[in-house]
């Protein structure tokens, strides 16, 4: 199954959104490695985007059959 346009382009959104956190979390967590705020925050970052995927796959399972 495919994704609808307006689904596309809010996943497309939110996966930019996460990307543009991890990116900033990770120059914090490069500048101060120890700031435990930081570090939860960037692991929080990727969880969510993995969360994300995992629901765009479960949209789209099957689609290749």
């Amino acid at each position: 199954m495919r994704l609808d346009p307006a689904t596309r382009t809010a996943m497309d959104r939110t996966l930019a959104g996460l990307d543009a956190q991890i990116a900033q979390t990770r120059e914090v967590v490069r500048q101060s490695p120890t700031d435990p705020a930081a570090l939860h925050f960037l692991v929080t970052a990727y969880r969510r985007k993995a969360e994300v995927l995992s629901e765009i796959i479960v949209m789209t399972e099957g689609e290749g059959s």
